[in-house]
């Protein structure tokens, strides 16, 4: 939870308490190596949203969650789907659809 509240305050500039865990799922497939992503329910409690590094993001908006803003990545997806449905707690396996270009470190 930690890095979620570091991240918050790096990337866009709030600090954060996080409120619940959405869930844990395990993105597989693609041609990309596995990855367990954390999603987090959490308030804004100091701070206004915005883009601290527009080389790492292009812009910080606040939308409705319907209809969904595609494209979006599958863990992403998952998480609001879960979200949405008032499910907490989840730990699941997602599997990517299509496959992407191949991963390199260097």
């Amino acid at each position: 939870m930690q890095t979620a509240q570091r991240e918050a305050l790096e990337e866009v500039g709030v600090e954060i308490r996080i409120t619940g865990v959405v869930g844990l799922y395990l993105l597989q497939g693609g041609g990309w190596p596995d990855i367990l992503s954390h999603i987090f329910q959490a308030e804004i409690v100091q701070g206004i949203a915005h883009v601290v590094d527009p080389k790492e993001i292009a812009a910080v908006e606040w939308c409705r969650p319907t209809p969904v803003l595609l494209p979006m990545t599958h863990d992403v997806e998952a998480g609001l789907s879960d979200l949405w449905a008032g499910r907490t707690g989840v730990v699941r396996t997602i599997k990517r659809r299509g496959t992407m270009e191949p991963f390199t470190l260097f």
